[in-house]
């Protein structure tokens, strides 16, 4: 993931886009996109795969993550983050040390802004189980520094090599991740496209005629993410904003506004997305705010991608504000929120004419409480669930306010 997720209930320090080096090489490793091999930039490991038959699993609710519920090493259940941009599987230190895991070494992972930006330490975990698929001698890496998946209550993340010996389809609609054995059938450049997965997976893209590969990345919450050098080349149209976000690297500064053109994925377009322009990515990058509406399918083994769009509502799959929302989903606050390097959650973004904005919300405020409870992804989520007024109670720089969302106004306290 690349960003924290504008709009939406709540989004966590960047996993897509997770890179690792072993530590062999890490101090001689060229920086990514220099023309170095990309299996040199992989943590593998010899995964042995066993799915006897099609399984399922359900998505927790948890903005806009795949949260998936896991068995590691025959216990748990533990929350994990199921990422495609996300090269490796990273656990919370506080879950290695829990699973007794030993390191194997250290390593260094990041994003491609900075592939080293982050010490970690090598692992293998005996056998993951998601559903019915067990998966034996998984490669992962163990995080040293604050969690960076415990504002959605996970503990880590998924990589996408886990399932590289089986088809993985992420079912939006129905909030379902299947897992099967078997294979897609050729790339035909409409719904079954060439995916390319030695480093973060990949597809083939058009941006405004611009064709481009980008990174399919689910654990980033935007809708398109261009380089920053595109600035000017590509055309927009309408407001152009400023926003912050975190990155495996650190912080990442970016420019929002909205592409006068189409986005073509095979033959699905996407008219006028929003589109982000960052200056540390060399790349396209596709995400969630895309994604949302689709059921996709995964074959790593033979190189393809299945898109099949889903039932959504709305005019646009990639407005600002009014993305369509699967039947049942939870209301939006129309803020995106960030994790600080404390463990507080921060409102980086307001949406104009949002219910966040209506109540008062700014960026810089900080989230104390939900409905009389500890801020936490789950109260959040559990509030936007309900019919009733949302009750946030927040830190603006010295002084602590009441604000009620979905409601009327907010008070000094």
């Amino acid at each position: 993931m690349d960003h924290p997720a504008p709009f939406t209930a709540i989004a966590v320090l960047a996993f897509g886009l997770l890179v690792a080096l072993p530590a062999s090489e890490a101090a001689a490793a060229p920086p990514h996109g220099s023309g170095a091999p990309a299996e040199s930039l992989l943590v593998t490991g010899p995964t042995k795969t066993e799915v006897t038959g099609a399984t399922s699993v359900p998505m927790a609710a948890g903005a806009s993550h795949v949260l998936i519920d896991v068995r590691i090493d025959g216990k748990g259940p533990f929350r994990m983050i199921l990422d495609t941009g996300a090269a490796t599987t990273v656990l919370d230190s506080d879950l290695v040390r829990e699973l007794g895991l030993k390191s194997l070494g250290t390593t260094r992972i990041g994003d491609p802004s900075n592939p080293l930006a982050n010490e970690v330490d090598r692992l293998e975990i005996p056998n993951v189980e998601v559903g019915g698929a067990r998966f034996e001698g998984v490669a992962a890496v163990g995080w040293r520094g604050p969690s960076l998946a415990a504002a959605v209550g996970a503990r880590g993340v998924l990589g996408l090599p886990t399932f590289r010996g089986c088809l993985l389809t992420i079912d939006y609609p129905k909030r379902e991740v299947e897992i099967a054995p078997g294979e897609l059938p050729p790339a035909d450049g409409r719904n079954i496209l060439p995916l390319d997965t030695h480093l973060i997976a990949e597809i083939p893209v058009d941006v405004a005629g611009r064709k481009a590969s980008a990174h399919l990345d689910i654990g980033n919450g935007s809708s398109l993410i261009v380089p920053g050098s595109w600035q000017g080349r590509l055309p927009t149209k309408g407001e152009v904003r400023k926003g912050k976000g975190m990155r495996a690297s650190g912080p990442a500064e970016f420019t929002i506004t909205t592409l006068d053109g189409d986005l073509r994925i095979g033959e699905h377009v996407f008219h006028d997305p929003e589109v982000r322009f960052d200056s540390g990515l060399d790349h396209v990058n596709v995400g969630y705010g895309i994604l949302r509406g689709f059921t996709l399918t995964l074959d790593q083994k033979n190189g393809r991608l299945r898109l099949v769009p889903g039932r959504i509502t709305g005019p646009n799959p990639t407005a600002l504000g009014g993305a369509p929302v699967p039947a049942g989903e939870r209301r939006r606050l129309g803020a995106a929120l960030g994790m600080r390097s404390d463990g507080v959650a921060e409102i980086q973004q307001v949406l104009p004419g949002s219910p966040a904005a209506g109540a008062g919300l700014e960026a810089g405020d900080v989230l104390l409480q939900v409905d009389g409870r500890p801020m936490s992804n789950e109260a959040l989520v559990t509030a936007l669930s309900g019919k009733d007024p949302v009750r946030l109670h927040v830190r603006r720089g010295e002084r602590e306010i009441d604000v009620v969302v979905f409601g009327r106004g907010a008070k000094d306290r």
